[in-house]
């Protein structure tokens, strides 16, 4: 597993390298430390440090950084990582995702709030805008479970992440959040409580609004009683996926919203890391990042852990699927409503066949609105809408408006032939 740990001087940042001590990383487990010298880049790539030519504020600058770095690096090379140290200067956000991606980083491990970031803030900016982007997962650490490991390596122990709370709600999203959370080595010792959240008489009113529920109980009452056996079985499914690691497990079922479900389970559970899924069974794909988990992320008053599919030691989470004709038609088709990709010239794509001719038809700054070095808003469409993870990594390696167009031709032309 390769890891990606940012740190800032910060208290956060200091609570994230306490925190990931406290996993049981394996020697091979590659960990590159980084912080991040904010420097703002005008255009013609002019810097402040170029026009007033303080050399010398810089040397020192990048001299505190180094030091910044060396006190995580040596403490985490105690546990006999592969440790490596790293000092950019940008945009923090750029920066991270950059070296997160080029890496080929399973995950990114920072604190939820830095250092410049008003203490109003529940989640900080950069922060915020690294757990929206990244194809990586992203751990957000806050002072709970942070505080614990300090408590504990006072008493030299380091395994101190007691209790996680896992959300489900049986999609692939969660199902991704899972497999990583299996790969991820936590304390023997860690409780696993799994929570999925029951929501039929609220998409059932949202969906069919001119239903009347107050003369149809008989409905909703099967309606309801159906979900909860599907939850029962998506809960003991996970459980008995974590029983197998010999984690101890307990799963509720609550009713309600998910996002305030999960809350209202961490304020009583008390966890130290709440770990979820991008998105779930009902998300607009269109967005980055589900609302659910942004919103947990936001408000939750413990550690964060957003799961994504990744590789973990080299082999991919993700199924491998055989394209059928089926398969290749969906593709084509439409999206359905709600989550078709929206471009900055106004145009509102619904399928791939529109993608390629957008693509070739759009100018540059469109082109280079959705597609820059910290993200590729067609690639993510690709993967998570139309499922085509294939296409999806073509789109990320294309660098001209160009080559995407051709990639995206080449696939439709490829997926209507079979």
């Amino acid at each position: 597993m390769k890891i990606l740990l940012v740190v800032d001087g910060s208290s956060y940042s200091e609570m994230a390298t306490r925190t990931l001590k406290a996993l049981r990383l394996p020697s091979r487990t590659e960990v590159t430390v980084m912080t991040v010298v904010p420097e703002h880049i005008f255009l013609g790539g002019i810097t402040l440090d170029k026009i007033t030519g303080a050399s010398v504020k810089k040397e020192a600058q990048q001299q505190k950084a180094t030091e910044l770095i060396q006190g995580p690096v040596q403490a985490l090379s105690a546990s006999r990582l592969k440790v490596k140290s790293l000092v950019q200067w940008g945009n923090p956000t750029e920066i991270i995702l950059n070296v997160a991606r080029e890496g080929d980083a399973s995950l990114v491990v920072m604190g939820a709030k830095g250092l410049t970031d008003p203490p109003k803030f529940l989640l900080g900016n950069v922060a915020q805008k690294v757990m929206n982007h990244a194809n990586a997962s992203v751990l957000l650490v806050r002072e709970k479970a942070a505080t614990a490991t300090e408590a504990s390596l006072s008493r030299g122990k380091t395994t101190d992440i007691n209790r996680v709370l896992l959300a489900t709600d049986g999609s692939k999203y969660a199902d991704a959040a899972i497999l990583f959370l299996l790969n991820l080595p936590l304390p023997r010792h860690t409780e696993v409580i799994v929570i999925t959240a029951l929501q039929s008489h609220l998409e059932a009113w949202i969906k069919t609004p001119t239903l009347d529920f107050r003369t149809n109980q008989e409905l909703l009452a099967i309606l309801q009683a159906d979900e909860e056996h599907e939850a029962r079985k998506i809960t003991t499914k996970a459980e008995k996926q974590f029983q197998t690691k010999v984690y101890k497990t307990a799963s509720i079922v609550m009713r309600g919203g998910a996002a305030k479900c999960i809350l209202v389970a961490a304020k009583k559970y008390k966890p130290d890391i709440i770990v979820l899924g991008s998105r779930g069974l009902s998300g607009i794909k269109a967005l980055l990042l589900g609302s659910v988990a942004e919103r947990v992320a936001r408000y939750a008053n413990c550690s964060v852990l957003i799961g994504r599919a990744s590789s973990i030691d080299g082999k991919e989470v993700t199924k491998v699927v055989r394209i059928t004709k089926t398969i290749a038609e969906s593709r084509l088709g439409d999206v359905p409503q709600g989550e078709q990709f929206w471009c900055q010239d106004g145009r509102v794509l619904k399928s791939l066949p529109q993608l390629g001719v957008a693509l070739k038809q759009m100018d540059e700054e469109t082109f280079r609105h959705h597609s820059s070095e910290s993200r590729n808003d067609f690639s993510n469409w690709v993967r998570d809408v139309i499922g085509d993870k294939k296409l999806s990594r073509d789109l990320l390696k294309s660098t001209t408006q160009a080559q995407a167009a051709k990639s995206v031709d080449d696939r439709v032309a490829w997926l209507k032939s079979i």
